[in-house]
């Protein structure tokens, strides 16, 4: 079923790969844009999600957002 978690394509951002074993909490993760009306149902989807595949950037553990928080 992780097939329905891709976010449409029209809000994707970037596709990044962290090297392996880097310590982070993903190797390879799409970052897309929630605009900010959808920011509670996308939310809402992220609290039910079974994989737990989808989390905020500011919970996630990877090179681009210890980026850009410098």
């Amino acid at each position: 079923m992780t097939g329905y978690n891709v976010p449409p394509w029209d809000t994707w951002v970037g596709y990044f790969d962290d090297a392996p074993n880097s310590g982070g909490s993903c190797d390879a993760y799409l970052l897309a844009y929630v605009p900010e009306k959808l920011v509670e149902m996308a939310n809402s989807g992220i609290i039910v999600n079974p994989e737990e595949c989808i989390l905020w950037l500011s919970d996630a553990d990877t090179r681009i957002r210890k980026r850009l928080q410098r």
